[in-house]
């Protein structure tokens, strides 16, 4: 069971710089370029800020890798694929979850996030990723094709500190997503399917 390799954890340990991570690929549905475009933005108010790459075609020799240091734009770290052990403690560290997919059937990364206490922002219009932040109420939600309202998103979600996933949407994320309730919700479906 993958989630169960992200336990929800009480405790998180976030870089001490306001931190972005997206564990996606280089494909155009995962829209990396437009959240690099926000973060170029996002970096002229918050020169600090940093934002991690997890995925096919996001290493640090990738096309993208490369095209971001020609442009010049510094704090993004292209990691490229990782095991999932790395990717908990990638999780443990960030602030913040910015997976903006323009298509998504469901977002085993934001579920993964949200097992591990690290908020989640992702985009209002991009598919099955919208009832695993259960319509906004367990994350954010923006126009995943607007670089400006992304960076502005982000800003207002770190200007304080890290984001902190609230109790309410714990157990909701646990209520709904834990192994054993979608485990039974599967047999049930079995039972009456079989009937």
């Amino acid at each position: 069971n993958v989630i169960s390799q992200f336990r929800h954890t009480e405790r998180r340990y976030p870089c001490a710089e306001p931190t972005l991570l997206d564990v996606a690929s280089g494909s155009r549905h995962k829209n990396i370029p437009r959240l690099l475009e926000a973060f170029a933005e996002l970096r002229r108010d918050i020169p600090n800020a940093q934002l991690r790459l997890i995925g096919p075609s996001l290493g640090p020799t990738s096309a993208m890798a490369q095209l971001m240091r020609r442009m010049g734009l510094e704090g993004v770290t292209f990691l490229g694929p990782r095991p999932r052990s790395e990717i908990g403690k990638e999780m443990q560290r960030a602030w913040l979850l910015t997976h903006l997919s323009l298509e998504e059937s469901f977002s085993l990364v934001a579920l993964e996030a949200h097992f591990s206490g690290l908020p989640v922002m992702a985009g209002l219009d991009s598919g099955g990723i919208t009832e695993v932040l259960d319509y906004g109420r367990a994350g954010l939600l923006v126009d995943a094709r607007d670089p400006r309202a992304i960076s502005t998103a982000i800003r207002s979600a770190i200007t304080d500190g890290p984001p902190i996933q609230s109790p309410e949407v714990r157990d909701w994320v646990k209520e709904t997503y834990a192994p054993d309730v979608v485990g039974s919700a599967y047999l049930t479906w079995y039972r009456e399917s079989l009937r």
